[in-house]
């Protein structure tokens, strides 16, 4: 494995060499994926999950990492749900792309394949131009039907939605009136029931199963490249984690670029809205 010098951090132009090298994998391969992860949208302003600090540390996982937790707080403690919507959907809400999501999207212009894998589930890889995204944790914009059988997409929602949705929940949490009805009426856009039954949003919690169709989609970009750009994403999380792994078994290079380690052929240590507008290759 190529790495930076004792392991540590370098001055962006001390990577110069390593970033040559990660610059001419990308120029030999013709199908590239890239695997994001939380720290490709922290570089936006929103919060991760698992660091010190993070999401997970105000809002405890056993409570509100699972469907059936919250779904428990809804009659027992609304406010408390409402606070979490809106704490996870206002930073996603105000956040825009950052030179990271700019420049993934770009490697598109490069007469290349490019897919992306992403853990995240805020659509700012889509909002930056990306086209071929696959979701595998979900997406706070769709919302899926519950009721019977497997969880099924009923709709796409739009930021204004989401942004109309917080309002609401905002001014439900100054009313300090800890009322189910009154939750579930300002939170209609993501959670309730219809004449098809219950729906929420398209999200994996702990315990879920990765949505099938998205994982097999990702498997098969893993499976089929040249190139693998890990971005950002810390590889704690299974089964995802094994998306790098499967890669590497058929061959492909990979580049990772972030603060977490992972095993790869070129390793850039720092942030990847610094140093990936460096990697990709001109055309």
């Amino acid at each position: 494995m190529v790495t930076s010098s004792e392991g540590g951090l370098l001055p962006l132009g001390e990577l110069a060499p390593l970033i040559a090298q990660a610059r001419a994998i990308i120029g030999h391969a013709t199908r590239i994926s890239i695997f994001t992860g939380a720290g490709v949208s922290a570089e936006s302003g929103i919060p991760t999950f698992r660091d010190q600090g993070g999401f997970w540390t105000r809002f405890p996982p056993a409570q509100f990492a699972n469907w059936a937790g919250l779904q428990h707080l809804i009659q027992k403690d609304p406010l408390r749900v409402a606070e979490f919507v809106v704490e996870l959907l206002r930073p996603i809400l105000n956040a825009r792309p950052n030179p990271a999501h700019e420049t993934i999207a770009a490697l598109e212009a490069l007469d290349k394949t490019v897919t992306v894998i992403t853990q995240n589930i805020d659509g700012l890889h889509q909002l930056a131009g990306s086209t071929r995204v696959i979701e595998i944790h979900g997406s706070v914009f769709e919302v899926l039907q519950t009721n019977a059988g497997p969880p099924i997409g009923i709709r796409r929602l739009q930021r204004a939605d989401l942004s109309v949705t917080v309002s609401e929940l905002e001014e439900f949490l100054r009313t300090g009136n800890s009322d189910t009805a009154r939750f579930l009426h300002a939170a209609r856009s993501i959670f309730g029931r219809n004449s098809q039954g219950f729906y929420r949003p398209n999200l994996v919690l702990f315990g879920d199963v990765l949505p099938q169709d998205a994982w097999q989609q990702a498997t098969a970009a893993a499976d089929t490249r040249d190139c693998l750009l890990v971005i950002g994403t810390s590889n704690l999380i299974t089964p995802a984690s094994t998306i790098p792994e499967i890669a590497r078994s058929k061959g492909a290079k990979i580049i990772a670029i972030g603060y977490d380690p992972c095993p790869c052929d070129v390793c850039l240590r720092g942030a990847a809205g610094i140093i990936l507008p460096y990697v990709k290759e001109n055309k």
